[in-house]
């Protein structure tokens, strides 16, 4: 049975290859958690606001690292409500890495979880989708053979003589 997608295993398997695109957010996500799990986690005070288009705030982070240097940077993270200038923020970095630096927050999460509940959907579904139209399949299969007749044995005489010819030959060697 054709349906809106040409093949009844098309929608399926397009589930599935988004399921796997899921699972890549997940392992990115996961990933970064793993990279910034020995983070130095500090203090920073939010020292400029730009706003973008949308109506976010981008804050200008500054902070103080192990050594005593301030450092500043600008925060990858628009949000709402707005930040003001002199809020505090939780910065983590790598040791020795400065340039790593970042708010933290639920934010650093999102790939993570958008990419398990994504990938989880995706997988699901696709895998539901696939059994219930083997099983559909294998239901066709059975009520056709119940209700195809068997093969008649009306084949032609010359026919049936090179069957036997062939069966009772000797094997040939190659």
């Amino acid at each position: 049975m054709r349906g809106r997608w040409g093949s009844p295993y098309a929608l399926a398997t397009f589930l599935v290859v988004m399921s796997f695109i899921g699972w890549g957010f997940a392992a990115m996500g996961a990933a970064d958690a793993l990279k910034y799990r020995d983070a130095v986690v500090t203090t920073g005070t939010v020292v400029a606001v730009e706003m973008t288009p949308k109506g976010l705030g981008q804050p200008t982070v500054e902070w103080v690292d192990s050594a005593g240097t301030r450092w500043q940077f600008r925060s990858s993270v628009s949000r709402t409500p707005v930040p003001r200038v002199g809020d505090l923020v939780e910065v983590q970095y790598l040791a020795g890495q400065v340039s790593t630096a970042r708010e933290t927050g639920p934010i650093n999460w999102v790939f993570l979880a958008l990419g398990v509940i994504v990938g989880t959907a995706f997988t699901t579904t696709g895998a539901f989708l696939i059994r219930r139209q083997l099983r559909a399949d294998r239901i066709a299969a059975e009520v056709a053979a119940r209700e195809t007749p068997p093969a008649s044995s009306g084949t032609s005489p010359d026919a049936r003589r090179q069957d036997a010819r062939r069966q009772d030959a000797p094997p040939r060697d190659y």
